[in-house]
C-alpha cells in the first residue's frame, strides 16, 4: 500500500510504501525534514531540523538578535555665538594677520589628476606608433606578395632587324604611312597571350612574279646571315618586314599606299595551328616563296589581304584562334 502526503511547507506532493511509514525524510523541493505519517494518517512533528538548508536562516536569525550599538551624537554648544559679537570680533583683526586658507587636500589631488592625464596622453601616443607600424608591415607585405605573383611571360629570343633595312627608299613626294599593331594567339585555357618574336611580312600584291624568297631564310632567320638574305628579298618585292616583340606589338612605315599581303610567320608551331595550307594561302604564298608548305614545319601561317589607304597611320590587329 503507498501512503500519499504534502510537505507541510512547500504542498510537495509524496508517494512512499508502507513499510517507511513513522521514519523521517528531507523534502526535495525546501529541504524541511519532514516524518513520514503512518497508515491512519498521523505524522508527528520533526524531531530535529536539517542543520545543513537551516544553517543560513540560523546565522540571519542570530544576526538579527545582535542590536547595533548608539551612534554617539554630537555635542552641541552650550550657548550660541551672537553675529554682533563676531563682527566685532573681526572688526578688530587687522588684514595683515588674516592667512589665507590652503587646503591641502585639493593640492594633492589636483597634482594626481596631472599625472593621470600625462599617464593617458602617453598611452595614446604609444597606442598610434603601434597601429602606424602595424598597418606600414601589412601594407609591405601585401605589397611584396602582390608583385611575387605577378606572372611572368615566357621569355622569347627576339628576331633583331636593323632599322635602316625596314624602311624602303623614299622619295621627297612620297607618302608615309605608319602601321602598327598587337599579334596574339589563343591558348588552351582560352585566354590571349602576345604572340613575342614573329615575323610580320607586308608584300605588295603588284609585286607578285618577282624573285622569290628562300624557305631556308625564313626557317633560320635568327642567323644573321639568314636574316640578311630574307630582308634582301623583301626589299627587292617592295615589301617591308616586322618583328613583335615580348608585348606582340610591332610597328612599321611604308612609303606607298595600296594593297598589301600580310604574311605572318609565328615564331612556334605548338599555337594549334593548321597542318596544311589553305588553298588561296598556297596560292598567295607560292608568288612569295620557293616552297611555301616547308614553312609549316618549324612556323604558323597566316595570311589577310590589307588596304593601305593614304592615312598618317594605321592599325592592323591579328589574333590567331585554336583550330
Amino acid at each position: 500500500m503507498v501512503i500519499r502526503f504534502r510537505c507541510y511547507h512547500c504542498q510537495h506532493l509524496f508517494g512512499i510504501g508502507n513499510e517507511a511509514a513513522g521514519q523521517h525524510l528531507d523534502c526535495p523541493s525546501c529541504g524541511h525534514t519532514l516524518h513520514i505519517p503512518k497508515q491512519d494518517g498521523f505524522a508527528a512533528p520533526a524531531r530535529t531540523p536539517h542543520p545543513a538548508r537551516n544553517k543560513r536562516i540560523l546565522v540571519a536569525c542570530e544576526t538579527l538578535r545582535q542590536t547595533p550599538e548608539p551612534k554617539a551624537k554630537p555635542k552641541h554648544p552650550s550657548g550660541r555665538t551672537s553675529l554682533k559679537r563676531a563682527f566685532q570680533i573681526l572688526s578688530k583683526v587687522k588684514p595683515g594677520e588674516l592667512q589665507p586658507v590652503v587646503n591641502l587636500e585639493s593640492k594633492s589631488l589636483r597634482a594626481t589628476s596631472s599625472i593621470r592625464e600625462k599617464i593617458k596622453t602617453a598611452a595614446k601616443n604609444i597606442l598610434l606608433l603601434l597601429v602606424v607600424t602595424s598597418l606600414g608591415f601589412y601594407w609591405g607585405s601585401w605589397s611584396g606578395a602582390r608583385n611575387s605573383v605577378e606572372p611572368e611571360l615566357p621569355v622569347v629570343n627576339e628576331i633583331k632587324i636593323p632599322e635602316n633595312s625596314i624602311k624602303p627608299a623614299t622619295s621627297p613626294d612620297s607618302v608615309t604611312v605608319q602601321i602598327s599593331g598587337r599579334i596574339r594567339y589563343r591558348t588552351e585555357s582560352g585566354l590571349f597571350q602576345p604572340n613575342a618574336g614573329a615575323i610580320l611580312l607586308l608584300l605588295p600584291e603588284s609585286s607578285q612574279g618577282g624573285e622569290r624568297i628562300p624557305t631556308g631564310s625564313v626557317e633560320h632567320a635568327d642567323q644573321e646571315a639568314m636574316l640578311n638574305v630574307l630582308l634582301t628579298k623583301v626589299r627587292a618585292l617592295g615589301g617591308i618586314i616586322a618583328s613583335t616583340d615580348s608585348a606582340g606589338e610591332y610597328s612599321v612605315n611604308l612609303s606607298e599606299p595600296g594593297v598589301y599581303n600580310a604574311v605572318l610567320l609565328s615564331e612556334k608551331r605548338n599555337f594549334n595551328g593548321p597542318q596544311v595550307l589553305d588553298a588561296e594561302w598556297a596560292a598567295s604564298l607560292e608568288s612569295y616563296f620557293t616552297k611555301p608548305e616547308d614553312l609549316l614545319a618549324t612556323r604558323r601561317i597566316y595570311v589577310e589581304r590589307i588596304e593601305v589607304n593614304e592615312q598618317t597611320s594605321q592599325v592592323f590587329d591579328i589574333d590567331l584562334e585554336r583550330s
